[in-house]
């Protein structure tokens, strides 16, 4: 195994034209942000729960902005999968093999919980969306 790579040049020459096909100005990124933070605004009473069916599908992709208490969770959880990690690697009596069994089954549990919160969140939803006629 030899730990190289090869880079092969490419032509590539773009437009004028093109870069404005296909790349955003910032006066559209300005405007998305805007939008962004205005449906956060006016979803702020209901901050982890789904936008309805009849949404735009022009806004998926601002979870982010729309649900920062599941960006929070996700953050979370992958913070401390990589602490686990750092701590499994500082002890040397481990060996690698059970270090990656320890790894996968912290993974496996964490896997458990955000699916857990995911089924509560969808319930949650649900019950929102029918007014309780849901069940």
């Amino acid at each position: 195994f030899q730990p190289a790579v090869t880079v092969q040049p490419i032509d590539c020459r773009v437009t004028q034209e093109e870069k404005s096909r296909l790349y955003y100005s910032k006066n559209e990124l300005n405007t998305f942000s805007l939008a962004a933070k205005a449906l956060h605004n006016a979803h702020s009473t209901s901050r982890d729960s789904m936008i309805g069916l009849e949404a735009d599908p022009a806004l998926r992709g601002f979870e982010r902005y729309l649900y920062p208490i599941r960006v929070r969770n996700k953050v979370l959880a992958q913070k401390a999968m990589l602490k686990y990690q750092t701590n499994l690697n500082a002890t040397p009596n481990k060996t690698s093999e059970y270090k990656l069994q320890l790894l996968a089954a912290a993974s496996a549990k964490l896997s458990q919980w955000a699916k857990s919160v995911a089924t509560e969140t969808a319930r949650l939803d649900s019950l929102r969306v029918y007014e309780g006629d849901y069940i």
